[in-house]
């Protein structure tokens, strides 16, 4: 993605770009979304009454805003010319020690996105094709400026301008999805998610499905709920995943968040929540009991 600055006015232009476009709505909710960065950048005063830290904040909050919409623009005018266009996109994402990578797998249940016990261990996106007959990687619908490779394992660090596709075959545990994308995305609010903040926007960009991973203790944090709110104005569906949850945390949590979810904007009021439990044991014991669990989830994602 280019570093060069956008500003008000190029904002201004870009919505009225996008008027004319109207598939599924998808040009009229860009538009709301470049509108109400706009108006925030013509007031930028609101970010700095709490001091100098509070400002900061607020500036990166709005680049990151700024950097999403250009992100959502270039993938609604890019032509549909392949086949594989149609492959819808799942896109994984959430904070840090979520269990993103390990939802992500039981999803498609295959082992293809790297766990760690380490926060911050996910540092680019890693898309899974999971579907019967393989494409190309250079026909498939990706990211606006970061470069797919097949070449070395999902787990291995990649180039800043890369992220890794790896191909799983549907099967009877991953049923009902038959065909789409599953991305797997770094965390938002770690202290090295500046650095892979492209990424995930682009990713988020793309996504047909939104499925948001939290866990018990990050349900109800700040970073989470303003990733929402960007998020809302796209009117895409959303599932989410809340992981890691021992019975007393899921005899109260669900409840918690769809309250939360109520009193935001938008259309996620009424969003599928799937349950995961924690599973004790090793990495490997782990993963093959989240298969059979995440498949409420695969339901809700179908």
């Amino acid at each position: 993605m280019g570093a060069s600055p956008v500003t008000g006015d190029g904002l201004a232009d870009m919505a009225l770009s996008t008027s004319t476009y109207n598939a599924d709505g998808a040009s009229s909710a860009v538009a709301r979304l470049l509108t109400a960065l706009r108006q925030a950048l013509a007031d930028p005063s609101g970010a700095s009454h709490d001091g100098p830290v509070a400002a900061a904040s607020g500036g990166r909050e709005r680049q990151r805003d700024l950097e999403f919409a250009r992100d959502v623009v270039s993938d609604i005018a890019r032509p549909s010319e392949t086949t594989t266009d149609a492959l819808p996109h799942i896109v994984v994402f959430g904070p840090t020690q979520a269990g993103k990578s390990s939802v992500a797998n039981a999803i498609v249940a295959a082992n293809v996105a790297g766990v760690s016990p380490l926060a911050g261990y996910t540092v680019r996106p890693s898309a899974c094709v999971h579907a019967a007959a393989a494409p190309r990687i250079e026909d498939c619908r990706w990211l606006a400026s970061l470069r797919p490779t097949a070449d070395r394992p999902a787990q291995q660090a990649e180039p800043q301008d890369a992220f890794v596709v790896s191909h799983t075959l549907p099967s009877a545990a991953s049923s009902p999805l038959l065909a789409c994308v599953v991305w797997d995305t770094p965390d938002f609010d770690s202290l090295a998610a500046d650095q892979a903040q492209s990424g995930l926007l682009q990713a988020l960009a793309t996504a047909d499905v939104f499925v948001l991973v939290v866990s018990k203790e990050k349900y109800a944090d700040l970073s989470v709920w303003r990733m929402l709110r960007l998020l809302a104005d796209l009117r895409r569906p959303l599932v989410v995943v809340l992981n890691k949850l021992t019975p007393e945390a899921e005899a109260v949590v669900p409840e918690a968040f769809r309250a939360r979810l109520q009193a935001l904007p938008g259309d996620f009021s009424s969003s599928p929540i799937a349950t995961l439990p924690q599973f004790d044991g090793d990495s490997h014991q782990r993963a093959v009991a989240l298969v059979p669990a995440a498949r409420p989830a695969r339901e809700a994602i179908a």
